[in-house]
């Protein structure tokens, strides 16, 4: 994508299974679509919303690209990089 970062960006909350306490794709991919819907520009995952620290590297790799068969090319999708750490923030 081409253009200027603008627009409504909404942090996006990563939703887990009550059962399992794994990620739940099916809700966060639902969640990401009705904001979509509802006109959003994008959506920023994995970040300060409360459950990036939470997420393994494995989990916020998944998370992204769950979001990203979702999120079409017209829209932003802002991957979170803050990490408990400045060497963690870097390397992601």
């Amino acid at each position: 994508m081409n253009k200027r970062l603008a627009g409504l960006l909404i942090p996006i909350t990563t939703p887990f299974d009550a059962q399992t306490g794994e990620v739940a794709p099916v809700a966060l991919r639902s969640n990401a679509r009705a904001l979509l819907e509802a006109g959003v520009d994008g959506v920023l995952a994995a970040g300060s919303t409360g459950e990036a620290a939470l997420l393994s590297e494995d989990e916020y790799r998944h998370v992204i690209a769950w979001l990203r068969d979702v999120v079409p090319d017209d829209r932003w999708l802002l991957a979170g990089a803050g990490r408990e750490s400045t060497r963690a923030t870097i390397a992601a």
